[in-house]
C-alpha cells in the first residue's frame, strides 16, 4: 500500500511537465491521475494532478475549467494541511486569475505563495508577478524582476524560456527591435527543449515584434510560420489571430485584419479569457476608425476603455 502511495504522488508531481512537454499527451494523462489519486484519496497527489489537468485545460483556452480544477486544489491543500503545495497551485491560480482578467485576485494568489513556496518555485512565481506587471503597464518593473531572475542560478529551463519570451515582447513595445530579438533568440533555442507549445508562442512573439520595427513583408512570412506552429502545438488560435490583425492593418488589408480581430475576439470571449479579450476588442475599435466610422470606433473604444479599468490597465 505504501508503496502504491509512493507510486502515484511520483507521477502526480511529475505530470505537469508532461504537460508542458507534451500537452496532448499529458493533458489526458493527468486528467486520468486526477481521478486515480481520487480513488486511491491520496490528497497530495490529488493536489498535484489538479493543478496539471487545470494547467492543460488553460492551454485550450478553458480558462472556467481549469479555475474551478484549480479552486478544488486549493481546498484540498487547505483542508489536508499541504503548505508547500497550496503554494505551486497558488501560483497557477494567479496565472489563470491574471489571463481571466482579474488581477486583484492573481495579486493575491501570487502574494500569499510567495509565503508557502519553496526555492524550487521561486522563480515561477517571479515569472508571474513580472506578467502581472508588464500588463498593467509598468514595464520597467517587469523587466527588473526578469532580469533578476535570469541572473539567478538554477532557473528552469521552461521559466528561462517564458521570461525571455516576455523580454522580448516588453522590448518590442518599448520600441527597441533588437534588443527585443535578442531575447527572442535566447527564448528560441530552449524552446525546443520544453515542447511544441512553447516553439510555437516564440514564433508568434518573433513575428510580433517583427511587425512593429515596419519589417512588414518579414513578419508576414513569420507569422505564417508561427501560424504552422501552433496548429502543430494544437493551440487554439485566438491569441495568435489578433496579433495577425495588427500585420494585415499596418499593410492597410483592412477587410482582412478586421475578420480576424473579430474571430479572435469571439474566440477569446467564449474562452473567457478576458485579458487577450480586451485587446483584441480594442483592435476592433482601431479597425473601425480606419474604416471611416468614428461614431462607431468611438463606442466600442468606450466598452474597451471600461473593460481596461476593471482589469486595472490604465496604460492602455
Amino acid at each position: 500500500m505504501e508503496e502504491r502511495s509512493s507510486d502515484i504522488l511520483i507521477r502526480a508531481t511529475a505530470a505537469y511537465g508532461a504537460v508542458l512537454s507534451d500537452p496532448a499527451v499529458g493533458g489526458p494523462a493527468a486528467a486520468a491521475l486526477v481521478a486515480e489519486a481520487r480513488r486511491a484519496r491520496h490528497p497530495e497527489a490529488l493536489v498535484a494532478a489538479l493543478r496539471a489537468e487545470a494547467w492543460w485545460h488553460r492551454g485550450r483556452l478553458d480558462e472556467a475549467r481549469a479555475k474551478r480544477l484549480l479552486d478544488e486544489a486549493v481546498r484540498t491543500a487547505r483542508r489536508h494541511g499541504l503548505p508547500a503545495r497550496l503554494g505551486e497551485v497558488l501560483v497557477t491560480r494567479g496565472a489563470v486569475n491574471h489571463e481571466l482578467g482579474r488581477p486583484g485576485a492573481a495579486a493575491r494568489d501570487l502574494e500569499l505563495a510567495g509565503r508557502l513556496i519553496d526555492d524550487g518555485m521561486a522563480a515561477e512565481l517571479a515569472a508571474q508577478q513580472g506578467a502581472l506587471h508588464q500588463n498593467q503597464g509598468r514595464l520597467a518593473e517587469a523587466a527588473r524582476l526578469y532580469r533578476r531572475v535570469l541572473a539567478s542560478p538554477g532557473v528552469p529551463v521552461d521559466v528561462r524560456v517564458k521570461i525571455a519570451n516576455n523580454l522580448g515582447v516588453l522590448e518590442g513595445e518599448r520600441g527597441r527591435p533588437q534588443v527585443a530579438l535578442g531575447w527572442l533568440d535566447q527564448a528560441a533555442q530552449a524552446a525546443p527543449q520544453i515542447g511544441p507549445g512553447y516553439v510555437a508562442h516564440v514564433a508568434e512573439s518573433r513575428a510580433m515584434v517583427t511587425v512593429r520595427a515596419g519589417r512588414l513583408p518579414e513578419g508576414l512570412a513569420l507569422f505564417a510560420a508561427a501560424a504552422r506552429a501552433w496548429e502543430a502545438a494544437g493551440l487554439p488560435l485566438g491569441e495568435l489571430e489578433a496579433e495577425q490583425a495588427d500585420a494585415l492593418a499596418e499593410l492597410r488589408l483592412l477587410p482582412e485584419a478586421s475578420g480576424l480581430a473579430e474571430a479572435a475576439v469571439a474566440t477569446l470571449e467564449r474562452a473567457g479569457v478576458q485579458l487577450m479579450a480586451a485587446e483584441a476588442r480594442l483592435r476592433v475599435a482601431r479597425l473601425t476608425l480606419l474604416h471611416g466610422d468614428p461614431v462607431a470606433a468611438g463606442r466600442l473604444a468606450g466598452e474597451v476603455a471600461a473593460l481596461f479599468r476593471r482589469q486595472r490597465r490604465a496604460s492602455w
